[in-house]
């Protein structure tokens, strides 16, 4: 990886750290991306209890993100990750014994509550280590290059996952696990310099303040704009992340092997998004139509996807929408961050993953429905038509001139 960044880039012990931590995490993520709902799927569950499990750790995310995230601008960025890193870890470990719905859900909380304790808390530690060492400008790049160590670390797990999955489905949790634990350790590496006093006790007062901020924050209409896209494109994508294994294994008799190959494909879509986000912000002058284009484009090929009948036009079509998916975050990443200030940072980008897990929630249980009462190919079609539907609408809402560093 490290030849394929910028040596100025690489040389900063901050940016090394967000995007070895980032790529690692993404790698854990995928050793079960192939074989998640086939393993639900093969210890009884059907479809939309698979959705309705999911459903429990987007709850758990949704009531967790705002005071885990008042938990890391209050406590430390640093102690946010590892004890994330080691819910995680733990929530992997009981999935691996889990044979029944409730025990599935009760693996889903504790990674749930994992996931919350990172979410808000990398990108704040990021963005506020560069402040401190005056290099913000260089935080659109690291998110930009972050997609190309996300998608190496797909890669990887994907494939390994995939490959662990032929012998057992469950073995990717354990692996995963043990995996977690060690980007635990690696995390009480990082240092928070820009943290001018001591770490304190989390307290009640704390908690009220966070949501003070995000009040505050739901009052800014350039932050609700970008948050309410996400949400709704997290809405639409429910159908295809939940779905797309059991769609091309009934579809095209893919094996769990050829999965671990499509993951492949798709972790070279997601890194090809960073350069094409950046292009596509210079040629549209504008981070709205950037936003905008690029998500009709997912939908379109959402919908494309559920009205073919062939292997290599469906691939090909699933990869353009994961394109499409990914040049979304590293824009909106570098959009949310301008409009925020230090102290609260953590605080909103937790309340932006809580409305996107609201999002998701929603799209777990309209696609899920569909999917179980009708088929995965109308779930698809109706997701798509919905995020269309929504860029189309955000096109004509007008907002504010960005001003950043607003005081939130």
């Amino acid at each position: 990886m490290k030849t394929n960044v910028p040596s100025k880039m690489w040389s900063n012990p901050t940016v090394r750290k967000y995007l070895i931590f980032s790529g690692c995490d993404y790698l854990t993520r995928a050793l079960t991306s192939a074989t998640y709902v086939l393993f639900l799927l093969s210890r009884g569950a059907n479809l939309w209890q698979a959705g309705l499990i999911n459903v429990f750790f987007m709850v758990t995310i949704i009531a967790m993100e705002v005071p885990t995230g008042a938990f890391a601008d209050h406590c430390g960025r640093r102690l946010s990750l590892t004890v994330g890193c080691l819910l995680t870890a733990g929530g992997c470990f009981f999935y691996f014994f889990a044979d029944a719905f409730w025990l599935f859900v009760t693996a889903e909380i504790i990674v749930g509550v994992g996931r919350t304790f990172v979410s808000g808390a990398l990108d704040a530690w990021l963005v506020d280590s560069l402040h401190h060492e005056n290099q913000s400008p260089l935080k659109a790049k690291v998110f930009r290059r972050r997609q190309l160590f996300e998608a190496g670390g797909l890669a990887v797990g994907g494939l390994i996952g995939a490959r662990l999955g032929g012998y057992g489905l469950a073995w990717p949790w354990l692996l995963a696990s043990g995996s977690i634990l060690l980007i635990a350790l690696y995390s009480l590496s990082f240092r928070e310099l820009y943290r001018s006093d001591e770490i304190t006790s989390f307290k009640k007062t704390h908690l009220t303040l966070a949501w003070h901020v995000c009040g505050r924050g739901l009052k800014n209409p350039n932050l609700i704009y970008a948050m309410a896209f996400g949400a709704i494109l997290s809405l639409a994508l429910q159908a295809v992340n939940m779905q797309w294994t059991k769609f091309f294994q009934d579809q095209y008799q893919l094996s769990v092997s050829h999965l671990g190959w499509l993951i492949v494909g798709v972790a070279l879509a997601k890194a090809s998004s960073g350069p094409l986000s950046s292009l596509a912000n210079h040629l549209t002058g504008n981070e709205k139509k950037s936003l905008v284009i690029t998500q009709t484009l997912t939908a379109l090929a959402i919908i494309l996807i559920a009205q073919v009948s062939n292997l290599t036009l469906a691939v090909s079509v699933f990869l353009l929408h994961e394109v499409g998916r990914e040049i979304f975050l590293p824009l909106k990443q570098n959009y949310l961050n301008n409009q925020i200030t230090t102290k609260h940072r953590a605080t909103i980008l937790s309340l932006d993953s809580m409305l996107v897990r609201i999002g998701s929630l929603s799209g777990l249980l309209l696609s899920g429905w569909l999917a179980t009462a009708y088929s995965i190919r109308l779930a698809w079609t109706v997701s798509g038509l919905l995020l269309l539907i929504a860029a189309l609408l955000f096109l004509l809402i007008k907002r504010k001139p960005i001003k950043p560093q607003n005081g939130l």
